[in-house]
């Protein structure tokens, strides 16, 4: 599995878990921060 943290600018405001095997989403976690993600772009590379 693949963990991200998402980011609204450059505040963490949630988790997203994604099986590499097939593509999906395992879990969505919200920080409770009230901001949201922005889901344009990612950079795999970080």
């Amino acid at each position: 599995m693949a963990e991200f943290e998402l980011m609204h600018k450059d505040q963490e405001c949630g988790r997203l878990c994604i099986d590499e095997e097939t593509g999906r989403v395992v879990d969505y976690r919200d920080n409770g921060s009230g901001l949201s993600p922005y889901w344009g772009t990612q950079n795999g590379k970080r």
